[in-house]
């Protein structure tokens, strides 16, 4: 359990680790203020001028996307 435990605290110091987890907080975040203010994947989509396609990739986890869409979306949802 000590070799596990000294293996996920090595893993959460690295930069792929904190990359990911700053993606899910941020995506996180998107899904509750679209529950909050009734925006839909489409609408969302519309509002930034990508596919709603695009969209479900960003909140699945399954693309990489850019600071410019992360901008881009949180002025979308204010």
């Amino acid at each position: 359990q000590a070799d596990l435990q000294s293996m996920l605290a090595k893993a959460r110091q690295t930069h792929v680790y904190k990359l990911e987890t700053a993606k899910v907080e941020f995506t996180e975040g998107v899904v509750t203020l679209m529950e909050s203010r009734g925006i839909t994947q489409s609408e969302l989509a519309k509002r930034i001028g990508a596919s709603p396609a695009y969209i479900t990739k960003i909140l699945r986890g399954s693309t990489n996307f850019t600071l410019d869409t992360m901008v881009k979306i949180a002025t979308a949802l204010e």
